[in-house]
């Protein structure tokens, strides 16, 4: 059994069933607030896009809800796979022909949040993050933030490992772009390994994917890297 991966005869009948019965779809939200102030020339746009990979459930609009009343001020935008699907295709054409055959959802959602950051500008953050410990400190990164910022990761320390709360980062963004780059072609070496082989292929999605790849190559291509411990942030 591939790990990552499905074989592509599996994988082509999935995708045509999936296309039969769900629909692509993308929820914009606006902003609730009509007296927000105008957001800053050429800064992170006050808007939170969140990934959902299934179909329409009551618990996803409880969701948005409470993004709302703690995010007065944000654009709230929701899309699905195939949104995702149809962006990583347009910027990134390799990993595109490779997404649809990736069975692991924490591996797909891992390039969707940088993907939709990309094409979207603004926040990222996951379904399942609760907004009563995080939604004031959207707010705060928000009011204070530098617009010369081109990406932020905002996260607490665990062992010896960051666990993000959420992403942000300007619309195009060349740091984005160069992390997705970075996505690919690991995404591409790993593939091409269970391609020619039967055998299980170890791997560290941490370091394929995650915050650990996002880190380090941020790190490793800037020489001013560094960590801010205000909050938890």
């Amino acid at each position: 059994m591939l790990a990552i991966f499905s074989k592509s005869y599996y994988c082509n009948l999935l995708l045509l069933c999936s296309l039969l019965v769900r629909l692509q779809f993308e929820l914009v939200y606006g902003a609730t607030n009509i007296t927000c102030s105008t957001p800053k020339e050429n800064s992170i746009p006050p808007l939170l896009t969140m990934y959902f990979d299934g179909l329409y459930r009551k618990t996803i609009f409880n969701y948005i809800e409470e993004a709302r009343s703690h995010l007065p001020c944000f654009n709230i935008n929701i899309v699905n796979d195939i949104i995702v699907h149809t962006i990583v295709e347009r910027y990134w054409p390799l990993l595109g022909q490779i997404y649809p055959q990736i069975t692991l959802p924490s591996c797909k959602s891992d390039i969707a949040r940088l993907a939709l950051i990309y094409e979207y500008g603004g926040y990222y953050m996951d379904t399942h993050t609760s907004f009563k410990n995080n939604g004031s400190l959207f707010s705060e990164w928000h009011s204070t933030i530098d617009p010369s910022y081109d990406f932020i990761i905002s996260g607490v320390a665990q062992n010896t490992r960051l666990v993000n709360r959420f992403l942000a980062g300007k619309r195009k963004s060349s740091a984005v772009k160069a992390l997705v780059d970075v996505i690919q072609h690991r995404i591409i070496q790993h593939y091409y390994q269970e391609c020619t082989t039967n055998h299980y292929v170890p791997y560290d999605l941490l370091k394929l994917t995650g915050i650990d790849l996002i880190t380090h190559s941020i790190c490793q291509s800037n020489s001013t890297c560094s960590a801010t411990n205000n909050n938890g942030k």
